[in-house]
């Protein structure tokens, strides 16, 4: 009869006792596995195993401040929500579509020209995972004299 059943995952770093057991492992790569198993005579068997466990690729978000902007206004970008599902590190890397890039959580650009643009965020993780999200933005042409502008209309009552 059997009467021990010991999981040992990821070289000892974890240790789980009984015929079934769940274990989810944080970091790609390959995993070891092993098990003992001890009958009431004291027989002891072992088996081992190596697991191969895939990168889930981060999650991209994205967020912008204004995707109608006037020229020369500043468009700030934001990827704070991006994440790796195993917690790794990630890297964040913007392209805004006119030649200008920059790195980090957020960031801002301003465009000299009217036009559709396409802004791209690239997430890194440490393990080489990439996940990318994009934006179009249209940069409008300012009104002089303080008219309207950014997609907007006004209207007025007496």
């Amino acid at each position: 009869e059997i009467v021990d059943v010991e999981w040992s995952f990821e070289g000892g770093a974890s240790t789980l006792h009984g015929a079934r057991c769940a274990y989810v492992f944080r970091t790609p790569g390959t995993c070891a596995v092993d098990l003992t198993v001890v009958d009431d005579e004291g027989n002891v068997g072992t088996a081992h195993v190596n697991i191969v466990v895939e990168n889930s690729p981060p999650v991209a978000n994205l967020r912008l401040s204004d995707d109608a902007p006037l020229v020369g206004e500043w468009v700030t970008v934001d990827g704070s929500g991006s994440y790796d599902p195993e917690g790794l590190p990630i890297e964040l890397a913007w392209d805004f579509g006119d030649g200008a890039t920059a790195r980090g959580a957020t960031a801002g650009h301003s465009y000299d020209s009217v036009g559709l643009y396409t802004i791209t965020l690239v997430v890194r993780d440490a393990s080489g995972g990439e996940s990318t999200a994009r934006h179009g933005l249209l940069v409008q042409e300012s009104t002089p004299g303080g008219g309207c502008s950014g997609g907007g209309a006004v209207s007025l009552r007496r």
